[in-house]
């Protein structure tokens, strides 16, 4: 590796920086950004063997996984991705040159050469396959700019599926703004006429952004809901669909505050609901304690309780402790199904995908 290697790392501290401080940002702009970092950090730097790159992405990806949790798992997911990329490489290269340097090795006793000729011509064959990084190199980059396509294309690919889930004159319920969903009902307008319950999920209240962002769609018919009135409408619902910022490895989500409370409505009722996600989000964790108001509180969760009750009200009230979590977890149990970019698929079928995707042998989570 060569000595100048302070400017492609300087992205990717920023990045660890940015976790650490628990900045929340969307997850597909934590992966896009996630990958940009790992990806100038492959191609920056003048590597001069394989073991060095795995070495630093591992150093990297132990260093975001530390600090990820809750609040950024996606780039763990993205990190763990690359490092897969890197090792699959890695392993077809050394099979390769295994199968070199047994022909080599065969020849050279069918020759009946001295030792020393042995030596020398194998030393030749290793410093040939050095060379050889760049080839290496090449392919990794391919298998880069395939995973950047899928990530930019994933919620495109998502929306092209509305139309086998929403059918005319249904009523669909979602919680908040999602850039996913917002694209997965324009598509499905595009040819059926249906009805939109939009929750506004305080105390943020970005369901405004989301109402307003389908308003200009004549076959969408949309209704702003309070978050107290979601159990009342339930009853109008045909299906909810919800979008998240993890999937953890049992099928349970991570999604924002007051989802689970919504997800159980619909549980009552026995209408389905559906997860429209990338399949970056998917990762090799667990869940984590969702209590906010009990024991195992993860302060992780939790933000400002300014907005539900500002600081001058609050002396008036002694004693009162205001909490206000950032997420909230939906069990597998009650997800009917996972809209991906690779297709429908079940919560249960979530942990196969996990040795496809990421190189756990050697990890634990």
């Amino acid at each position: 590796m060569s000595a100048t290697t302070a400017d492609p790392e300087k992205e990717i501290i920023k990045l660890v920086d940015m976790i650490k401080s628990r900045y929340l940002c969307s997850p597909r702009t934590l992966a896009v950004d996630t990958f940009n970092a790992f990806n100038t950090l492959i191609k920056e730097i003048n590597w001069r063997r394989f073991q060095d790159m795995q070495d630093m992405i591992i150093l990297y990806a132990d260093e975001i996984s530390e600090h990820c949790r809750p609040h950024a798992i996606v780039a763990e997911n993205v990190s763990l991705r690359i490092l897969r990329m890197v090792s699959n490489a890695m392993k077809n290269k050394v099979e390769e040159e295994s199968d070199m340097e047994c022909e080599t090795l065969q020849l050279l006793l069918r020759s009946h050469r001295t030792h020393i000729d042995l030596s020398r011509s194998l030393l030749q064959e290793n410093h040939h396959m050095d060379e050889n990084i760049s080839t290496f190199l090449d392919n990794l980059k391919e298998e880069l700019q395939t995973y950047k396509n899928e990530l930019d294309a994933c919620a495109e690919d998502i929306s092209y599926q509305s139309i086998q889930y929403i059918h005319s004159n249904e009523t669909v319920m979602v919680y908040g703004h999602s850039r996913t969903i917002e694209m997965f009902l324009k598509h499905a307008a595009k040819k059926r006429k249906f009805r939109v319950i939009v929750c506004q999920t305080s105390p943020d209240q970005v369901g405004h952004i989301m109402v307003e962002r389908l308003s200009s769609f004549p076959n969408i018919q949309i209704t702003l809901i309070p978050d107290s009135c979601i159990y009342a409408m339930m009853a109008r619902v045909n299906k909810v669909i919800l979008s998240c910022y993890s999937i953890s490895a049992d099928g349970s989500v991570c999604s924002r505050a007051g989802a689970n409370a919504l997800a159980l409505s619909a549980s009552v009722y026995g209408i389905p609901i559906l997860v429209c996600t990338g399949l970056y989000k998917l990762s090799p964790r667990y869940h984590f304690s969702s209590s906010v108001c009990g024991r195992d509180v993860d302060y992780s969760f939790l933000v400002s309780p300014a907005p539900i009750l500002d600081y001058y009200t609050s002396n008036t009230l002694p004693g009162v402790h205001v909490l206000n979590p950032s997420f909230d977890y939906i069990p597998a149990s009650l997800i009917s199904l996972f809209i991906t970019n690779k297709g429908s698929l079940s919560p249960s079928y979530m942990y196969r995908l996990l040795k496809e995707m990421y190189k756990l042998d050697e990890r634990e989570f």
